[in-house]
């Protein structure tokens, strides 16, 4: 008899989990190495910045920092709304098995493309960064679902949104931690004689650039410029980045290899489509037990003979029961999570942080603990749902989300010594408030499932997931391109709308 440590089911619960650990890993990736990102990509940019005179030493017309940071996170966004729909099909041609192993395939590939250092490459390498995302918020939640018995599916139903949030908090300490190692690297290998080597790159970059007389005259020549410290932290930020995206291939490499070796096996819905009466059997014994599986292969056949309904009557007939609000509650609540600022406080908590003058160093610590409040409150929610329920958490995360809010109009009149508070305190205070709130997110999800049949929760789960991405798009520009001020007053106004909204519903619906 072979000893394993794990079941069947464990096993491929926790092989899924590295996907959703992974997933919430490239989307923190590019939030604390900001400027490292930008010198890595400095060559591709840099002279067409010069041209159109948008770069920072010209202090007006374009900022092109937040310009590329907008491309290079709004590309990630919209290839997670593309997976989110292409993973419907990947599903039902090839099962969730090896949808799961495509996201695998997706992150490192994309994660090679992101080793290049020219832009256009880059950005093609967060798009297929980002389908690997769609396909695992899809279908790593219904796989682990279908994998667990009852006594389970409370437990793990949260697992995947647990670990995307510890790939976050994973990867704003890889990124400390990675520019710590490419310092340490980089002078080990320096000489004595580059100093003088970067200024002659320097001198040779502006002496036969087309754009040269602009060029000299913005910098005069001045040995204390940004683009002369870009250029010298070339190498360190090329070693830096490139140890991030090797990360995400080194995993979904060795993950790859261990699903096709040892958890090739599919689900008993997969077989049930097949028709192949058989497997289904086999796998169900294995997740559920002897007992149990006649019972539930005949569920499944049920189930399999429902999907075949036209979507068209499944719609209308929703709309003629008392579920109906749901049209109008759905799209509420994705808007909610976007809007009420999850988005940003994942991609660019630092550039959010950075608005209150804090140092890099110092800021990047904030959003290491903004991590760490984010997964602590997004576990603990489960626990205060048992014991509040999940309106109730729902409600109490909204407003939490709006008084995070409150303290930031409070730095700026610390800024000007009107508050004698501690600014640490304050933005520890900003964390605290806006994790807590947005630690509701498994719970506002998992809300709407109690509108509707799980079956049907899990269809148009994907849609829903790609309407969140399209809005994310949105909100992560208005958090770039826009004053700090004015980002938050949306967001504030967008949070009570929604909150109202709820109460409207649930009053009409008690």
């Amino acid at each position: 008899m072979e000893f394993s440590l794990f079941s069947y089911s464990q096993k491929r619960i926790l092989a899924a989990g590295v996907l959703s650990l992974l997933s919430g890993y490239v989307i923190g990736v590019t939030n604390i190495p900001r400027a490292v990102l930008l010198n890595f990509l400095s060559f591709s940019w840099m002279k067409w910045s010069m041209h159109v005179r948008g770069y920072q030493i010209t202090n007006n017309c374009i900022n092109f920092e937040s310009f590329i940071m907008v491309l290079i996170n709004s590309s990630l966004l919209l290839g997670a709304s593309i997976g989110s729909i292409a993973s419907v099909f990947v599903e039902r041609y090839f099962g969730k098995v090896k949808g799961i192993l495509s996201a695998y395939f997706l992150f490192g590939i994309g994660s090679v493309f992101c080793l290049n250092k020219d832009l256009v490459i880059f950005l093609i390498g967060r798009v297929l960064c980002g389908v690997g995302v769609g396909f695992s918020c899809n279908l790593v939640p219904s796989y682990i679902f279908e994998l667990t018995n009852k006594q389970n599916q409370t437990l793990f139903s949260t697992l995947h949104n647990v670990l995307f949030c510890c790939g976050i908090l994973l990867s704003y300490l890889l990124s400390i931690g990675a520019m710590y190692i490419a310092v340490y690297i980089v002078k080990f290998r320096s000489s004595v004689n580059s100093i003088n080597e970067t200024d002659q790159t320097i001198t040779n970059i502006i002496y036969h650039d087309p754009a040269s007389p602009m060029i000299q005259s913005n910098l005069g020549i001045s040995k204390k410029t940004g683009i002369e410290f870009s250029i010298i932290d070339h190498s360190y930020s090329i070693l830096s980045i490139r140890i991030l995206f090797i990360i995400p291939i080194i995993f979904s490499l060795i993950l790859s290899l261990i699903w096709i070796l040892k958890l090739n096996g599919d689900t008993p819905s997969h077989y049930i489509k097949l028709n192949d009466i058989r497997a289904a059997e086999e796998t169900t014994r294995q997740i559920y037990g002897i007992f149990d599986t006649t019972r539930i292969i005949s569920q499944l056949r049920e189930e399999n003979e429902r999907e075949s309904i036209s979507i068209l009557k499944l719609f209308k007939a929703i709309s003629k029961s008392p579920m109906r609000n749901v049209f109008i509650f759905i799209p509420i609540l994705i808007c909610t999570e976007v809007f009420t600022g999850y988005i940003p406080l994942v991609m660019n908590s630092k550039l959010i942080i950075s608005h209150f003058g804090i140092i890099d160093q110092v800021s990047s610590n904030y959003v290491v603990l903004t991590g760490c409040f984010l997964v602590n409150f997004t576990l603990s929610g489960v626990f205060f749902e048992l014991y509040i329920g999940s309106k109730r958490l729902y409600i109490l995360g909204l407003i939490l989300v709006i008084f995070s809010y409150i303290p930031i109009c409070l730095l700026l009149f610390f800024s000007n010594n009107l508050i004698p508070m501690s600014q640490p305190f304050i933005i520890s205070l900003i964390c605290v408030f806006a994790s807590f709130g947005l630690g509701i997110v498994p719970t506002a999800w998992k809300l709407v499932s109690t509108y509707m049949t799980i079956q049907f929760y899990f269809s148009v789960a994907p849609y829903m997931s790609a309407l969140f991405w399209i809005t994310a798009v949105l909100s992560t520009i208005l958090s770039e391109l826009l004053p700090i001020l004015v980002f938050t007053f949306i967001n504030s106004c967008f949070t009570f709308f929604v909150l109202i909204s709820f109460f409207i519903i649930n009053y009409q619906n008690p």
